[in-house]
């Protein structure tokens, strides 16, 4: 396909922000096909979409000997993964496969698939709530993990930002629960930054935050590179909250913030608040919730 890399790749935010399992060349293959549709118009669901080994190598900048083998392998193991997103208005998870169908055509070096029947909707027919950038911003993200830092980064563009659960982030990046925090943020999201802000349009940051003395999530800031996301030199001398004023604490809220104080000292009401966001709370359940779990600690420490 002439010309691949000058083409949009669009997904639906909740595409993006799904959970799933790829390598590196099974996620390029994908926005390699994606990119040759058009997100505006509904999808054949029958039509075969190709992608010729010498396109994929000139691509990503491989030897084009090794490519075809690559993208051959890509989909068998493609044929088989699976893709977890949350349906419109239900919490419970769909899974279905990525694609339906896969074939090789040896004599000319191209393999082509058929997207599966339930990701063509999240694809196609695409009015709001998707995102959109051209093929060749990934093309030097060189890990699995920048290229969906990436996505999940520019789908929150217009936010400024992207505040995940530690738990939701190993879930999205198919990080194992034994794989400790500080390794996290060492061997998957500092490299992966280093990539976006040095190959990409995006500029990113991010931030640890606290609940209590334990490390919750992140806090990610995202821009454009004509836009600084760095702090200035006088944000850094007083350092407004993560969230502003956004929420209003009742009488109630604050006589049960305090309880939590008189066990916790280091806890703030940025990090009641940060909860709340993450899991679409109020910041009473939230502070019900603490307070039942000290209550639970304290009568199982009685003898």
């Amino acid at each position: 396909m002439d010309h691949l890399e000058e083409r949009l790749v669009t997904k639906s935010n909740a595409l993006v922000r799904s959970k799933f399992q790829l390598t590196l060349v099974e996620m390029r293959l994908l926005l390699c096909v994606i990119a040759q549709l058009n997100s505006k118009e509904r999808l054949d669901s029958t039509k075969r979409y190709y992608l010729h080994a010498q396109t994929y190598a000139e691509m990503f900048g491989i030897q084009q000997d090794g490519a075809y083998q690559l993208l051959k392998e890509a989909i068998d193991t493609l044929y088989n993964r699976t893709i977890k997103i949350k349906r419109d208005g239900s919490q419970e998870d769909a899974e279905f496969r990525w694609i339906q169908s896969k074939s090789y055509i040896d004599k000319k070096g191209m393999v082509s698939i058929m997207i599966g029947h339930d990701v063509i909707p999240y694809l196609s027919e695409l009015q709001n709530q998707f995102t959109q950038y051209f093929l060749n911003e990934i093309k030097q993200l060189d890990t699995i993990y920048s290229v969906r830092l990436y996505e999940l980064a520019k789908s929150y563009l217009s936010l400024k930002y992207w505040i995940v659960e530690l738990d939701t982030f190993r879930q999205i990046f198919d990080i194992s629960p034994d794989y400790r925090q500080d390794n996290i943020q060492a061997r998957i999201i500092k490299p992966s930054i280093e990539l976006i802000n040095k190959h990409t349009s995006l500029k990113i940051n991010f931030e640890p935050y606290k609940v209590g003395r334990s490390i919750a999530g992140y806090r990610f800031n995202i821009g454009e590179k004509r836009e600084s996301v760095e702090p200035s030199e006088s944000k850094k001398v007083e350092k407004k909250p993560l969230f502003g004023n956004s929420f209003s604490w009742s009488m109630s809220e604050n006589t049960m913030f305090k309880k939590l104080q008189a066990f916790d000292s280091e806890l703030t009401k940025e990090d009641i608040e940060i909860q709340a966001i993450s899991n679409n709370c109020d910041i009473s359940l939230i502070l019900h919730s603490l307070i039942m779990e000290i209550s639970k600690q304290k009568l199982s420490s009685q003898p």
